[in-house]
């Protein structure tokens, strides 16, 4: 049972990017853009096939978003409200290949009540899925509707978040969130013929999304760690673009390429928590920044993202005769049991 409104799941401070994704995936026409219900939520109606929907990738995840008209969640087990929840269960698992939802989990206020646990028990007995109070394939969100009656119930459509990119075959606990990436390299919109190169390119996921959004004919990777460009091959065999791309271990404080030799340059400056504060951060920027100014031509473009905000801005004074920033864009990530604050800043080479 399909759905015509469905619930974006995004990062804070990416719903500029969001929109222009959903305009390049689904056109200009074929949705309309409802509301932002609230922090990292988007909804919009869409009348087309739910798979489209899979093809954003600066969504974090996409959820088919159906109403209840009941008064409370004990009126769902009715056999009409069953049947139209194992219905539109049914069409989530049954659009993926046998096997791909085998879990599911219900996320509600009362979750341990007996209605709550009786719903469980029914879709288990029904749709042979496993409940789970961990990670899910199937994602159940059961609500009341705001500022109206009844009770609206998400289901997400795919198994995993889309920011899960299958191509990630090895993961780094300092890994960059691929829907960021995606959005670092729209604001760097690199061409096809342009010198694209990754500071510090970690595991390969801003190396990834550029080479999956488009071709290139130059497109280089350095980092200092030699495990980092181990799994950044890993991760971009996997994503079959390894090919059309050169990784290097090298230091960003010295890298190994000719003046003004960029068109466009990104980086995921280290925010001193992974590793601890004594990584020596004020040396770190100083030299990303003017390897920047020393490698871009005129009019590149310099994408970095940091959460050391102020440092960055200081270190940013210096070169403010060689770089302009044009644009800065604040996030809000889920980190553990609170939040990120890092920044996105767009800097053209003067």
């Amino acid at each position: 049972m399909k759905s015509e409104i469905y619930e974006i799941e995004l990062i804070s401070g990416l719903e500029a990017f969001v929109e222009r994704d959903l305009t390049k995936v689904l056109g200009r026409n074929r949705f309309r853009l409802l509301s932002y219900p609230r922090d990292g939520r988007l909804t919009i109606r869409f009348r087309g096939a739910e798979d489209n929907l899979s093809g954003l990738t600066t969504a974090v995840a996409v959820h088919a978003l159906h109403t209840f008209n009941v008064p409370r969640p004990k009126a769902l087990l009715g056999h009409q409200h069953l049947s139209r929840l194992f219905a539109i269960i049914r069409s989530v698992v049954g659009s993926k290949p046998d096997g791909t939802f085998t879990t599911f989990k219900i996320s509600a206020a009362g979750i341990d009540s007996p209605v709550f646990r009786r719903l469980a028990n029914e879709i288990t007995n029904e749709c042979g899925l496993v409940e789970s109070t961990q990670s899910a394939h199937l994602l159940l969100g059961v609500r009341p509707v705001v500022k109206s009656s009844g009770w609206d119930i998400t289901v997400r459509l795919t198994s995993m978040p889309l920011s899960a990119r299958p191509w990630r075959v090895c993961n780094r606990p300092d890994a960059l969130n691929a829907t960021i990436a995606k959005a670092m390299i729209m604001l760097a919109d690199p061409t096809d013929t342009g010198c694209f190169v990754n500071l510090g390119c970690g595991s390969g996921t801003l190396l990834a999304e550029r080479l999956l959004q488009t071709p290139s004919s130059g497109v280089f990777g350095f980092d200092i760690d030699p495990g980092a460009i181990a799994c950044a091959e890993l991760n971009l065999s996997a994503a079959k673009v390894r090919d059309r791309a050169m990784l290097s271990v090298g230091d960003l404080c010295a890298v190994p390429m000719s003046d003004q030799s960029a068109d466009a340059i990104v980086a995921d400056l280290p925010f001193g928590m992974v590793k601890g504060t004594d990584v020596g951060l004020s040396r770190l920027y100083d030299a990303a920044l003017s390897e920047s100014v020393r490698l871009l031509s005129t009019g590149g473009a310099f994408v970095v993202m940091t959460a050391r905000r102020t440092l960055f801005e200081e270190t940013l004074e210096r070169f403010q005769d060689q770089m302009e920033r044009t644009a800065e864009v604040p996030l809000s990530v889920s980190f553990k049991r609170g939040y990120l604050k890092p920044s996105i800043y767009m800097l053209r080479r003067l």
